[in-house]
């Protein structure tokens, strides 16, 4: 509502100088609405149910939920913040003691964002029990069209999937930080198994960056998608342990992985990092990769299973221990670099091309490969294959064809 000053009658002003003037509109100022469970931990607590203070809030509030057990689907119908007890506390680090969280649990799901519901925030909770074989539903759910989500501080632990979510608005960017990911393994079916999943749309301008991943029977982080490519996505300083695959990245330009730590068990599976197919300029550095020489398994895979090799894909500056093969291309790629890498203890093959063209690999250092420490099973000219191989070295196994890894 605007309000009109009005002058007093008695007071002539001459024409020029009369100007109306109007007063700023009314806003409400942003209210802070308060949930405690049982009004133990917070006796002046308005709410008992994080739902009923979201039905009560205006856009632009702020829900601060006590610790407690709030069994409950809480449905994000408005822009606001949840802070819960250890808003602020980094979840990566020792958070378990459970009467001191703040603890979504539900089976239906926990956090459901609809589609234009943008720039929600979610901090310092504990996300768990969501979904089964029979209920397909995630700790968060952020798939329908919203954007802007601010996804930090929270213990993110046995669901289906612990976010299922997209960014379409690039120009609200989400942020996905210093959260443990745990066994999000709810179910025995592919469904499940992620730790975050990129669904039904791009996620755009969106950083997943300084989490903790653990126990994830498919992969830690998948950019699944769909035919919209996931501009300036970048996943970075994260640490994976015992995931079966850290990231699978598929329908993104621009994206960027890099400067992570994963680390898995004698005995793993899947790969480290796999390049799945159709991205462009997926760049792959600076990440370590230590352990998980299962049968098959590679540190740094590049592929083309959609179909579309990925285009301008670098692979530089990554250390790879312990893998059956380190660095392995599979795919029909003609223009992939794979440099400046340090691959060791490979059970298999330390760089392997096995298909592709005008690649180039070069000035990468490979040692105690138990088969060989380099090969190329393409024909051509180029050192006897179709790609170029410059300035690598193989230590302690022999290449193939000999001389691409001196």
């Amino acid at each position: 509502m605007f309000r009109f000053l009005r002058f007093a009658a008695a007071v002539a002003l001459p024409a020029a100088m009369f100007v109306p003037m109007f007063a700023a509109p009314a806003h409400a100022v942003p209210a802070t609405l308060t949930v405690d469970d049982n009004n133990a931990q917070c006796p002046e607590a308005t709410f008992t149910t994080i739902s009923a203070a979201v039905t009560a809030a205006n856009a632009g509030d702020t829900i601060q939920v006590c610790a407690g057990i709030y069994a409950e689907t809480v449905t994000v119908s408005k822009q606001l913040t949840f802070l819960g007890a250890k808003s602020g506390v980094d979840g990566r680090g020792l958070r378990g003691n459970l009467t001191k969280e703040s603890v979504v649990n539900s089976i239906n799901g926990d956090f459901i964002i609809p589609g234009g519901v943008d720039g929600v925030t979610i901090d310092g909770f504990t996300i768990q029990g969501a979904g089964s074989d029979a209920v397909g539903a995630d700790g968060v759910e952020s798939f329908a069209g919203s954007s802007g989500l601010t996804l930090q501080n929270n213990v993110i632990r046995d669901n289906l999937e612990g976010i299922n979510f997209q960014n379409p608005n690039g120009n609200l960017p989400a942020l996905i930080t210093r959260n443990a990911f745990i066994n999000n393994d709810n179910g025995t079916t592919a469904e499940g198994g992620t730790g975050v999943f990129i669904s039904n749309g791009p996620a755009n301008n969106t950083q997943i960056v300084s989490n903790s991943f653990k126990g994830h029977r498919e992969t830690a982080i998948n950019f699944a998608g769909s035919p919209n490519h996931s501009v300036g996505l970048v996943v970075s300083n994260n640490k994976s342990v015992d995931d079966s695959t850290f990231v699978v990245a598929t329908n993104s330009d621009n994206a960027l992985v890099e400067s992570n730590k994963v680390t898995h068990a004698a005995t793993g599976n899947g790969s480290g990092i796999l390049d799945f197919g159709s991205n462009n300029s997926l760049t792959i550095s600076h990440n370590t990769i230590n352990g998980g020489a299962g049968a098959n398994t590679s540190g740094i895979r590049v592929a083309d299973f959609t179909g579309t090799p990925s285009v301008g894909t670098k692979v530089i500056t990554n250390t790879v221990i312990g893998r059956y093969y380190g660095i392995r291309s599979t795919g029909n790629y003609t223009t992939l670099f794979i440099g400046q890498n340090t691959v060791k203890s490979a059970a298999q093959v330390g760089i392997d091309v096995e298909a592709g063209s005008g690649n180039s690999i070069t000035r990468n250092n490979v040692s105690l490969s138990a088969n060989r420490a380099c090969q190329d099973l393409t024909t051509g000219p180029l050192t006897g294959t179709a790609n170029t191989w410059s300035h690598n070295n193989g230590h302690g196994s022999p290449s193939f064809p000999a001389g691409i890894c001196s």
